[in-house]
């Protein structure tokens, strides 16, 4: 009796699932089962792209990207329409605008992979790794407050080479530029 009864109660927790009841309503009404899936498909698509939009927008519009715009575009623009046609205008800026962005994902592909890798090896250290990060933070509050001076800090270092002019290089480094200076904002 009281396997009887377990079958039972599995069979109609069994309709219960979310699987369960879509095998169900898809043997009921299978025409106004497949109308309702496409639509709920068809929202939640839309909904996806509305939310990717807006996540864009906003963070288009965040103060560590909006000021890198204008001299994206400018160089853009004014690299793509020195002397030549409209629609060579076009295919000279697209394929710039894919050199700039090829530079970008390179500098965070490299960064992740080399984050993923650094963090593998210094696992095994965890124990070491946060008493030398204590020490760190220590010195360079010492530093800020000026109560110690580090010569090596109060440097700048930059680079005064000739880049190449326009072209895909100088678009492609344009874009490392670009997201190096724009990491400390993503964190």
């Amino acid at each position: 009796l009281s396997s009887g009864c377990s079958q039972r109660f599995a069979a109609a927790h069994a309709w219960a699932t979310p699987a369960g009841l879509t095998t169900l309503l898809g043997a009921l009404a299978p025409r106004q089962w497949q109308r309702f899936k496409d639509l709920g498909l068809a929202l939640a698509s839309n909904i996806g792209f509305a939310t990717a939009f807006a996540a864009g927008a906003v963070s288009f519009l965040s103060p560590c990207v909006l000021p890198l715009v204008p001299g994206y575009v400018s160089y853009m623009a004014g690299q793509s329409v020195a002397g030549a046609t409209a629609s060579q205008a076009r295919w000279r800026t697209l394929g710039l605008s894919l050199c700039f962005v090829l530079g970008f994902s390179t500098v965070f592909v490299v960064l992740g992979l080399g984050a993923n890798a650094l963090s593998m090896v210094l696992n095994a250290y965890r124990w070491e790794v946060n008493l030398a990060s204590g020490v760190l933070v220590i010195v360079f509050g010492l530093f800020t407050a000026g109560l110690l001076r580090l010569p090596w800090l109060q440097r700048e270092l930059r680079w005064h080479g000739d880049p190449p002019g326009s072209g895909p290089v100088a678009a492609y480094f344009l874009g490392m530029a670009f997201a190096f200076g724009w990491t400390p904002c993503i964190g």
